[in-house]
């Protein structure tokens, strides 16, 4: 996406004025003309935890900026710049050779056309900076934005381009940005930015029984909001789901518990630096009053406005009525404690409790990230900015049990749209639907009472549905005999891949796996006029039935090869036996009660905006970070970076210790997680639409979070775990602060190298770089090393190289330098240190020749001299160097000396 769309991009004159200084003065900039550097813009500004700049930086032609080539820069409290220009070659030339030759409106109607929409009446508002909004005369809220642009292609052809940013109104109105050509109207790329997270099960059970240390929290806090009280009953936002809660709680039948005044549990003091500070239930512009227009009695605020969307009509804001209300008092005085009892019940009936637990974990989310960066100035959802910087009018739509009542009902997903800032971001939440195991009760013989599991077949055509409780299938089953036992390539009598010589007429046929395709099976049996199939597996691994027949028109089903043997002896010795078949409806477990799924959700939306809205890259870690962020939520007193955890298990109908959905648990050993930087290679699958190979977003994500989820338990295990996490002190809260920093410090198009450079980067801007060596261990252990290469950032992940297999060959020289890091001679001392720029060197003896080199963070020689026949005392004058930590190192015949120091 394009945020530059509303950003302001004349926000900070000054900051573009020490950016072009900067870059003036830099030797490596000398490529780039004084004409395209007095024409950059900042696109975007962010600020980071420890103040300062963040700027995203554009090349410019009268006017139209450059989409998809940016810089970022820092720029510290005392002006000071650092950061590289990334820039085209010859782009003005180029830009001028591009001319506009397609109108406004043939640009719209071959994008629309793109994704099978209808222009709709709108009135054109032209904007600054060649940027436009085609405003709809009948509904507002479907405005087209849009801007020209430049966009260079993969093939490094820089097109002159229409881009429109809207929402569909098609299937499921995904946010699309679409690229047109200005000179010839061809499509040039077409970007769906609704993040969607199926988050299928991979696995099913995990042999973690690690007990945490819980206690049960007071979750009331001290109000210190304008007066009035609002209770929730919800999942606490530190439990995954209400299985995670009735398990540390287990007098807890529910799963939930009222929460009192949980927007207290930000700092408020002072009041006008909270994240909510006229409380979850107000939009006033000024903070402390409230008007009968901007109060509410139910899940809609200043951060967020929670309703149903069971028919996915995807109702206009004025429209909308499916909100929830309070279920007693008025405002400011709101308890919000509706029925849930668990998927047993049918998911309508808790609409209310679901929109409720939807509205709380929206505002938890804001109100936590709001305290490690993600507050108005740095493009936050929220409907009143209270003149604290940013766009407003954007809070979140948040929609529970989306499509669930539809006609043609949607289940299994979970998304988030996040539009340039200003404009409204949507979350959907589904249902998640799970079959119910059949069962085949066996009613006479000497099984009679026997119980068996079985699964249905997964045909892709001929698949017929066993008839639902209480309308039971029930039967006499019977072996189908082909009498094929001479033949060679179907031993078996029983696997029913020849005509049955015996009678099965209205009979449940019963076969072995094996030798022929289960449809074929299956028509087998219908030719001999059975009513059902049951196939019975032959060996002791998972039983799958897959392929499919059209003619196929009787129902399949199949048991264990345990079930099915003992099954088959009986059969064999007393003829039949008769059976009924238990078909229960499917359970649905509601994505609404998940508090993981929505902070992964959210998650998109703080990394999208605080990236530029352009994570559009092939190695783009968005999945990761939202896995993280779920993540960051759950971790409690007691845990270890070793245990196994898992997400994504109550919405997939597994125990709370159960894998979840990710190829390998989130944990800090290699052993059970073996993820490198190389996997990303492996992470292609086959798209049967396109015929083309695609990159597994959430596969390459898991790596991405299992890196960052090694590197928070590295700066817990060194600065400790702090429960507090809205402003506590510990490793915890400290690896928030630098993980949203980077974010905004890695911009566009970002990859792993990129993402680790700018980790490093933020630990700098906010530490100095005290955590330098650390960060470089955690990535270098997963393959992100120093020798660590990228693929192409658009194009695909082809080409990565990491090296896990050697730790300590894989960090930067300046870490490398000595067997253990960091140690020094005792013949040469370095003073004093910290140091304001200039660095005494004593030697204890001469030293015939030597190499003094000193390295910045990121292994780069920023200082080198030749030493000959040194002896007492040595000093350079580093104070060009910007503040922070730096290796000054020394080699030569029989000697090595490394030692880090401090420029302050």
């Amino acid at each position: 996406m394009l945020l530059f769309l509303f950003s302001g991009i004349a926000l900070s004159q000054s900051n573009i004025d020490l950016i072009k200084k900067h870059l003036k003065a830099s030797s490596s900039q000398s490529k780039m003309s004084q004409n395209e550097i007095d024409n950059l813009i900042i696109f975007d500004e962010f600020t980071t935890t420890s103040n300062n700049f963040v700027c995203h930086v554009k090349q410019t032609q009268n006017g139209i900026p450059i989409y998809n080539v940016d810089s970022n820069f820092i720029i510290d409290k005392t002006g000071k710049v650092s950061g590289k220009l990334k820039s085209i070659p010859n782009f003005i030339d180029n830009a001028k050779k591009r001319t506009q030759k397609i109108d406004l409106n043939t640009a719209l109607i071959k994008a629309l056309t793109s994704t099978n929409d209808v222009a709709p009446k709108y009135s054109l508002n032209k904007l600054e900076n060649n940027r436009f909004r085609l405003e709809n005369t009948q509904n507002k809220e479907e405005n087209i934005s849009g801007q020209l642009t430049y966009f260079l292609t993969d093939k490094n052809e820089l097109k002159l381009t229409y881009f429109f940013e809207y929402y569909s109104k098609n299937g499921e109105k995904d946010l699309w940005n679409i690229f047109i050509d200005a000179e010839t109207g061809d499509l040039i790329q077409k970007l769906n930015n609704t993040l969607k997270c199926s988050f299928h099960k991979e696995h099913h059970y995990s042999t973690n029984n690690h007990t945490f240390l819980f206690k049960e929290e007071n979750l009331s806090r001290l109000a210190l909001l304008p007066s009035g009280t609002t209770n929730y009953k919800v999942i606490p936002w530190n439990y995954e789901s209400p299985n995670h809660y009735k398990e540390a709680f287990p007098t807890n039948t529910e799963g939930r518990t009222i929460v009192t005044n949980p927007e207290s549990t930000t700092p408020l003091a002072p009041l006008t630096l909270a994240a909510s500070p006229n409380g979850w239930h107000n939009n006033n512009s000024t903070i402390g009053t409230t008007t009968n227009s901007t109060k509410f009695d139910y899940t809609r605020g200043n951060n967020v406005f929670a309703y149903s969307d069971i028919t996915n009509s995807d109702p206009s804001i004025a429209s909308i009525n499916t909100y929830t209300n309070s279920s007693s008092g008025v405002y400011p005085d709101l308890t919000f404690d509706h029925p849930y009892s668990g998927l047993s019940n049918s998911p309508i009936n808790e609409i209310h409790a679901a929109t409720t637990n939807l509205f709380y974990m929206n505002n938890i989310m804001h109100d936590l990230w709001y305290q490690y960066g993600f507050n108005e100035s740095n493009k936050n959802f929220q409907d009143k900015n209270y003149g604290r910087g940013g766009i407003q009018n954007d809070y979140v739509l948040a929609q529970s049990q989306d499509a669930s009542q539809n006609g043609s009902p949607s289940y299994n997903n979970a998304n988030f749209s996040t539009p340039s800032d200003g404009n409204n971001p949507k979350m959907q939440m589904y249902l998640w639907q799970h079959p119910v195991p059949i069962k085949v009760q066996i009613t006479n013989g000497s099984l009679a009472g026997q119980t068996y599991n079985a699964i249905d077949n997964e045909f892709t055509s001929g698949h017929i549905e066993l008839p639902i409780t209480p309308n039971n299938l029930s039967g006499e089953l019977i072996l189908l005999n082909d009498a094929t036992t001479n033949n060679t390539t179907n031993p078996d009598v029983y696997d029913g891949c020849s005509t049955a010589t015996n009678i099965v007429t209205g009979k449940i046929a019963v076969v072995r796996r094996g030798n022929c395709s289960f449809s074929s099976k299956a028509i087998t049996a219908q030719n001999a006029e059975a009513k059902a199939l049951i196939v019975i597996n032959n060996t002791f691994s998972e039983l799958e039935l897959g392929g499919g027949d059209a003619a196929v028109k009787i129902p399949v089903i199949g048991l264990s090869k345990t079930d099915g043997d003992e099954l088959i002896k009986v059969l064999t010795t007393e003829g039949s036996v008769s059976a009924i078949f238990e078909n229960k409806n499917n359970i649905y477990a509601d994505g609404d009660f998940d508090n993981g799924i929505i902070a992964h959700e959210y998650g998109h939306g703080i990394s999208t905006r605080l990236s530029g809205n352009c994570l559009n890259s092939s190695e783009q870690m968005g999945e990761g970070w939202s896995d993280w962020f779920w993540l960051m939520m759950q971790i409690k007193a007691g845990d270890k970076g070793s245990d196994k955890k898992s997400i994504g298990t109550f919405t997939n109908n597994l125990p709370t210790n159960g894998k979840g959905i990710r190829k390998y648990p989130y944990t800090t050993d290699m052993t059970s997680n073996p993820y490198t930087y190389a996997d990303l290679n492996k992470m292609w699958y086959p798209d049967p639409i396109s015929k083309t190979e695609k990159i597994n977003v959430h596969a390459i994500g898991t790596v991405w979070a299992t890196i960052l989820w090694d590197l928070t338990w590295a700066y817990i295990n060194k600065y400790g775990y702090d429960s507090n996490i809205y402003n506590g002190t510990g490793g915890n809260n400290k690896i928030m602060k630098i993980v949203l920093d980077a974010i905004k410090i890695d911009g566009c198009s970002p990859s792993f190298i990129t993402g680790r450079d700018a980790i490093l980067a933020a630990d700098q801007a906010a530490t100095g770089g005290q955590n330098y060596e650390l960060i470089w261990r955690v990535f270098a252990r997963r393959g992100v090393g120093y020798s660590a290469s990228s693929g192409a950032s658009n194009t695909g992940v082809a080409g990565i190289k990491d090296n896990p297999t050697s730790l300590h060959t894989d960090l930067p020289p300046n870490i490398l330098l000595s067997d253990t890091d960091f140690v020094s001679n005792d013949l040469i001392n370095i003073y004093p240190n910290p140091s304001n720029g200039l660095i005494n060197i004593s030697f204890d003896r001469s030293i015939d020749h030597s190499t003094l080199r000193v390295n910045d963070i990121n292994g780069r020689i920023v200082y080198s001299e030749e030493l000959n026949n040194t002896s007492d005392l040595k000093t350079i004058n580093l104070d060009s160097l910007q503040k922070g930590f730096y290796i000054l190192n020394i080699q030569g015949q029989n000697i090595r000396f490394t030692q880090k120091i401090l420029l302050e």
